[in-house]
């Protein structure tokens, strides 16, 4: 029997920001986090047929449809609180819709954070692979490296890598 309910957000998590991908790593999360939680979806897409359609069509074809509700965003709502704000919001919704939120997984740092002080336990969700560049909280604010600097952080990292024992095998 599931212990309570955790919270998944589909862009970023489950899909990818750019596209219709799904991400791999997102999707074996939802699979596993179905096994022992109630599993609740957000989307930050505003509910319409067309966005619910688009959205159920996703879920169906990449295996994910053992979850049990799906709260879409609030255009209005978005415009008063701006995105953190609604994203706390539509937790909060769940909660008043009785679902007991023990856990989101969510993959936008500013916005975990502002879960985390609302009181929510947060998973914070982060691939290279799917991130905007903006959205990590290492990204340099002042524009893309110069090519040497780049040159420089590969080297390092190889270096790093072959003097770490752990993959070191030789």
């Amino acid at each position: 029997m599931p212990l309570g309910t955790a919270v998944m957000v589909v862009e970023g998590v489950l899909r990818k920001l750019e596209g219709d991908a799904p991400i791999v790593a997102g999707v074996s999360l939802y699979s596993a986090l179905r096994a022992s939680f109630n599993l609740v979806l957000i989307s930050g897409e505003p509910e319409t047929e067309r966005s619910k359609d688009h959205l159920d069509r996703f879920l169906t074809m990449n295996g994910m449809n053992k979850h049990q509700y799906i709260e879409y965003t609030s255009p209005v709502m978005r415009e008063i609180h701006g995105s953190t704000g609604e994203r706390v919001r539509q937790v909060s919704a769940l909660r008043m819709k009785g679902f007991a939120v023990d856990v989101v997984v969510e993959p936008h740092p500013e916005i975990a954070a502002e879960l985390f002080n609302a009181g929510y336990l947060v998973l914070h969700f982060m691939s290279p692979q799917y991130s905007r560049p903006e959205w990590r909280p290492d990204h340099p604010k002042a524009g893309p490296k110069d090519w040497d600097k780049l040159q420089e952080q590969v080297a390092h990292e190889a270096y790093m890598r072959s003097q770490d024992h752990r993959t070191n095998f030789s």
